[in-house]
């Protein structure tokens, strides 16, 4: 029998994994194209109008921490992915501080993406209309010219708004380990930890009354209850009960009787 909360922590866990591990993919190659593009492996400009690399130059030219945002944006990238996997597999053992590294990915990843678009938007995309105007301006052909301004701002909407889709997840799963059933879930007391190895038609609310009934009535080991009757009330009364069923079996004497009969 499942246990409450078991089905929304395990398809949790499940995202976690495949966001995890998707991710993993994605910081590596940001980090090698970081390291390729500002350690000077390819050259930048060459490549004819919006080449990608004159691009990032550009920006790392006039944009202020450009840089230090790309960088820090891909090491927390590598860090939230490993805390994906590692709390993906504590979800699926019942770990409570699963459930708080989830709560914490949560949180810290829905500042950083935050971060990063409010600098997109405020420093990023002015920088980009700026150099697209530029390669622009070096297509001759009117009609591609206006392709070309159209795919680059296509492309700039895309990036910011592909960043603000990524806040959904972390949001959607820190409310979702705040609901009160994923917190019983991962609550450790004995009602939890013996919950599947119970009979699902015992119900220990009905058994609690049915005990609490008896000893009102009667009384426990040591003389309580309601009525305050103990064992040894009960004991006098069933003696009580034991004499009076005697004086009923025994034969009634009528008057006139002669006693030595």
């Amino acid at each position: 029998m499942s246990r409450p909360g078991s089905g929304l922590v395990t398809t949790v866990a499940v995202f976690h994994f495949i966001g995890g591990g998707l991710g993993l993919i994605w910081s590596f190659c940001n980090i090698l194209g970081l390291a390729i593009v500002f350690g000077g492996g390819m050259p930048a400009g060459n490549a004819g109008p919006g080449d990608a690399n004159a691009m990032v130059g550009h920006l790392a030219k006039t944009v202020p921490g450009y840089l230090a945002v790309q960088i820090g944006y891909a090491g927390f990238g590598l860090i939230f992915d490993i805390l994906l996997i590692a709390a993906g597999i504590g979800l699926l053992t019942r770990k409570p501080w699963a459930r708080y590294a989830t709560m914490v990915y949560g949180v810290l990843s829905f500042l950083v993406k935050l971060a990063v678009i409010v600098h997109t938007l405020i420093f990023v995309n002015p920088a980009t209309k700026v150099f697209i105007a530029q390669e622009a301006a070096k297509i001759n052909d009117p009609v591609q010219r206006q392709q070309f301004v159209k795919g680059s701002e296509i492309g700039t909407v895309a990036g910011w708004g592909f960043n603000a889709f990524l806040l959904v997840y972390p949001t959607v799963v820190f409310v979702a380990m705040l609901l009160p059933s994923v917190a019983a879930y991962f609550r450790d007391d004995h009602r939890d930890r013996d919950y599947d190895d119970r009979d699902p038609d015992y119900d220990d609310r009905r058994d609690y009354d049915d005990r609490r009934r008896r000893d009102d009535r009667y009384g426990d080991d040591r003389g309580g209850g309601k009525y305050g009757r103990g064992r040894e009330d009960e004991e006098e009364d069933r003696g009580r009960f034991r004499g009076a069923d005697d004086d009923r079996d025994r034969p009634r004497r009528r008057w006139g009787d002669d006693d030595d009969r």
